[in-house]
């Protein structure tokens, strides 16, 4: 098929957002969400609720099995005792979750998968919509400058399958490297895709090749968020895209 004639493309600086929840406040919330969000509450406040509520929900997927979650001073999230890059902010989950309820996708395509935090906030705050991710395994971690083979980006791909498995999410992750595997990926036919989340190797080049790998798929209504473009001045990429 052709691509698409008109698509959103929209870009996203980690931690550029305000920090609206610590782990204080997420649990508070979180609370809030079972007791009142349904209320009569500003909908500002509600939506806040929500959002802090499905943060605390996915962090506790790994707590759960074992996994503690913390966000650091940057606000990226880790899990204890994996070496794999950094989840999304706590801004981030907000943006997924305002562009899911506009839009509702009917399929969702990520490239970046680390240990599955943002694979499952797509799913969560998009009603458990496929989500399809390709990750090559094979990143290159600051944590220590090392160069991560295998080990334990490969146990942060099982995590993901088995939490996805075990809560009935509609989530498949595809070791393969984007765009020359992206097809491979796709569960979906071309046209059907209507969210993108791109966070793979963060240079302006290999963002416009996860782009150009995945735009076929995308349909007419199309969002594409590239992560960490501020953090790594990734904007010629973007205006190479535009």
């Amino acid at each position: 098929q052709s691509r698409p004639s008109k698509a959103t493309y929209l870009s996203s600086c980690c931690c550029q957002w305000p920090q609206l929840f610590d782990g204080l406040a997420l649990q508070q919330c979180s609370n809030e969400l079972q007791q009142n969000c349904s209320a009569d509450v500003p909908k500002q406040d509600k939506i806040r609720c929500w959002v802090a509520g499905l943060d605390h929900h996915v962090a506790n997927l790994y707590a759960d099995r074992g996994y503690a979650f913390a966000r650091s001073s940057s606000g990226s999230g880790r899990l204890a005792g994996m070496k794999t890059g950094g989840s999304i902010c706590a801004g981030d989950v907000e943006l997924i979750a305002r562009i899911c309820s506009i839009l509702r996708p009917r399929r969702i395509f990520g490239v970046g998968n680390a240990f599955g935090y943002s694979s499952f906030v797509l799913s969560y705050a998009c009603s458990n919509a496929p989500v399809d991710v390709i990750d090559a395994e094979d990143e290159f971690s600051h944590i220590g400058g090392e160069r991560l083979h295998g080990g334990q980006t490969r146990r942060a791909t099982e995590l993901t399958r088995r939490i996805a498995q075990e809560e009935g999410r509609d989530l498949y992750v595809h070791v393969g490297f984007s765009p020359e595997h992206t097809k491979s990926a796709l569960r979906g036919p071309n046209g059907t895709y209507d969210l993108a989340f791109i966070d793979g190797l963060h240079t302006s080049r290999a963002m416009l090749a996860d782009f150009i790998g995945i735009r076929r798929a995308l349909s007419d209504k199309a969002v594409v968020v590239f992560h960490d473009v501020g953090f790594y001045n990734l904007w010629p990429g973007v205006h190479k895209i535009l």
